[in-house]
């Protein structure tokens, strides 16, 4: 079950060697670009496409450790820092088409052919003499090991481009057919014990069960196997225990049931956002249960202003030193904060898929711009919010993940 620990912190050293190596490879995969760009398709006097496939090869190669530096940031809970770096890479679609073939060839070249033999590895876990069991565990998370680079390859991917990876049909029938082999066999890794949940500790909490073949039951110890043929004994000697077994079997689901239904109650199952907004959104409401009119006065550099428009006091939902995003209920809105000034021309913009962009309208109190949520935009279930600013750019992914 994931939870939300707010004494988390981040590895330091490691967080720092993350982002030292995003800088090198984003040099290295710029450099790529460059090169690949001008390339012939032939060159005379060799064979068509080999000299142009083999620095794509290169340049894919660059760009899989990229990928993976930048995934490795946004587990660590540094997004933001790390498409900083990323600088003009972002949104580029050359680099885009080249991550998809990063992912797609670690899929190919890493993932496929660990398949067969960690199965097999893991059925032999199970029953393993002491003297096999050290070498069959270090395959195991050797093999696991490579699901994890494809994970944070298509983090950093996502992060770059602002989307999924368009990969091809045959990378994500592979992807789909490894995890479903894997989850079925799953519980046979449980002799890993705190091997397991020390391979997901050092990513951010509301990242970890995206790292489910190490987080599912990582709380279990590692005699678990062991225990479940004890219980079977139990169950053969005393029939009469087994009502126990199941009450406590229906425990632990009711258990997971409230635990999920907390969570829904907390962060709600978004169908849209202007939903997801709308929940966020709280009016605020008198003794006898009617909604009061409430008169805000915001000052500041720009100066006192009443916001009282629609009835509802503004709930912010993401603040930065930058700026701040809330809701009246009626808008999304987006603040711009002194000293940062916004991008002249260019006012913030709300990208989702299959709707054209959004473009927001400057509100009467400078440096604050609105998006109305009755517009079809907003029945997309995500987007993305790109402020630009005259120092940076800021691409925020609504729903906003308020974990850490």
């Amino acid at each position: 079950m994931g939870m939300s620990l707010p004494w988390w912190k981040p590895d330091e050293e490691l967080l720092a060697a993350t982002l030292a190596e995003i800088d090198e490879r984003a040099a290295e995969v710029r450099r790529a670009l460059a090169f690949v760009s001008c390339l012939p398709d032939q060159q005379p006097g060799r064979e068509s496409g080999i000299p142009l496939d083999h620095d794509r090869a290169a340049a894919t190669d660059h760009m899989g450790d990229l990928l993976d530096a930048v995934g490795t940031a946004v587990f660590l809970g540094a997004s933001d820092t790390a498409r900083d770096r990323l600088g003009d890479l972002l949104d580029s679609r050359a680099a885009c088409d080249l991550a998809a073939a990063a992912v797609s060839r670690l899929i190919e070249e890493s993932l496929s052919p660990a398949l067969s033999g960690l199965m097999n590895d893991i059925y032999e876990l199970v029953a393993a003499e002491d003297g096999d069991r050290e070498c069959l565990e270090e395959r195991i998370v050797d093999a696991l090991a490579e699901r994890d680079r494809v994970e944070l390859a298509m983090e950093g991917a996502r992060l770059l481009c602002g989307c999924e990876p368009e990969l091809d049909d045959d990378s994500l029938a592979a992807l789909a057919s490894f995890d479903d082999l894997l989850r079925a066999e799953l519980w046979r890794t449980l002799p890993l014990g705190d091997r397991r949940a020390a391979r997901c500790a050092w990513a951010a909490p509301r990242y970890r069960e995206r790292l489910w073949w190490w987080f599912r039951g990582c709380d279990l110890p590692h005699t678990a196997l062991q225990d479940m043929q004890t219980v079977a004994r139990v169950i053969h000697l005393f029939p009469e225990a087994r009502q126990e077994l199941e009450r406590m079997l229906e425990a632990e689901q009711i258990l997971d049931s409230l635990c999920a239904a907390g969570r829904d109650r907390g962060r709600g199952k978004v169908i849209s956002l202007r939903e997801y907004l709308l929940r966020k959104f709280r009016p605020k409401t008198s003794s006898s249960g009617e909604t009061r009119q409430m008169f805000v006065c915001v000052s500041g550099p720009r100066g006192p202003y009443d916001l009282a428009a629609s009835h509802y006091e503004e709930k912010p939902l993401y603040q930065t030193a930058e700026l701040t995003v809330s809701t009246d209920g009626e808008n999304l809105i987006v603040d711009i904060e002194s000293p940062e000034k916004p991008l002249a021309d260019r006012p913030p913009v709300l990208e989702a898929p299959d709707h054209a962009p959004l473009a927001a309208r400057q509100a009467p109190e400078p440096n604050r711009f609105e998006f109305p949520l009755s517009n079809p935009v907003f029945s997309a279930p995500e987007a993305w919010l790109v402020v630009s600013l005259t120092t940076s750019e800021r691409r925020i992914r609504l729903p906003f993940d308020e974990r850490e």
